[in-house]
């Protein structure tokens, strides 16, 4: 399942919470692990998902970009850092350092 063609269906199932990602504790469902296989190519169907109403959703959203996101991510995670929910603004900041890692790698 890891042609690109499959991320925005799969993320519109996070995005309607049918990807069972809502378990306290888990967040690594197989549809997410299927838009980390993907990888850069999801990357503007999870970043969608940021806008989500659910926290939960875009801490879902958070935790495959943290392992896919490239700059482009940067600015709308680095938004939810400041947000109310710690568990969001959390996940935000901890995938922006992963990507900015990763920039500085490559």
């Amino acid at each position: 399942l890891d042609d690109p063609r499959a991320a925005e269906p799969l993320a519109e199932l996070i995005a309607t919470g049918q990807s069972d990602q809502f378990s306290h504790f888990q967040r690594d469902t197989p549809v997410a692990e299927a838009l980390i296989k993907i990888g850069l190519p999801a990357e503007g169907a999870v970043l969608a998902l940021l806008k989500e109403k659910n926290a939960d959703t875009r801490v879902t959203a958070c935790g495959i970009l943290k392992q896919i996101g490239s700059k482009k991510s940067l600015s709308a995670l680095k938004e939810l850092t400041g947000n109310p929910v710690k568990e969001l603004s959390e996940a935000a900041a901890e995938a922006a350092r992963s990507i900015q890692g990763r920039e500085k790698a490559s």
